[in-house]
């Protein structure tokens, strides 16, 4: 399994305006700078973590994006599924018919690929942007 883009530079920009919680809203245009995101593309992301509620906007000239919670209130799960990032390991359907990569059962390595996908989940689950935040710090 690979995390694509969107959930890597979802991650990036909420990371970005976490370590700037106290400060004014950012802007996404500086977010996208200090991150090397293209703009048009971290406003798509944008778009969605917003509707997932995990940042908001502030209009007016001083204007920009912000966290709706607290850097600790939020797990990397929700930002990088908010992002719409999957998270597939399985070459199964998903139409629901219980196939793997053509077949019309499951092959011999579903349960080994399935179980990682569920251990990836469970540790994005258990890391919160708070982690990420102090670890930049530390480094």
């Amino acid at each position: 399994m690979r995390l694509g883009t969107r959930g890597h530079y979802a991650v990036l920009a909420m990371t970005d305006l976490a370590k700037r919680a106290d400060h004014a809203p950012i802007s996404i245009a500086g977010i996208a700078q200090r991150q090397q995101i293209p703009l048009a593309y971290l406003e798509q992301i944008f778009v969605r973590l917003r509707q997932a509620g995990l940042i908001e906007s502030v209009r007016g000239a001083r204007g920009g994006y912000r966290l709706t919670r607290l850097p600790n209130d939020i797990r990397i799960s929700e930002i990088v599924l908010s992002a719409g990032e999957r998270f597939k390991t399985t070459a199964c359907r998903e139409d629901g018919i219980l196939a793997c990569m053509g077949r019309e059962d499951r092959c011999a390595a579903h349960h080994l690929w399935a179980g990682l996908g569920r251990h990836i989940l469970d540790y994005l689950k258990n890391r919160r942007l708070s982690d990420l935040v102090s670890e930049r710090r530390s480094a």
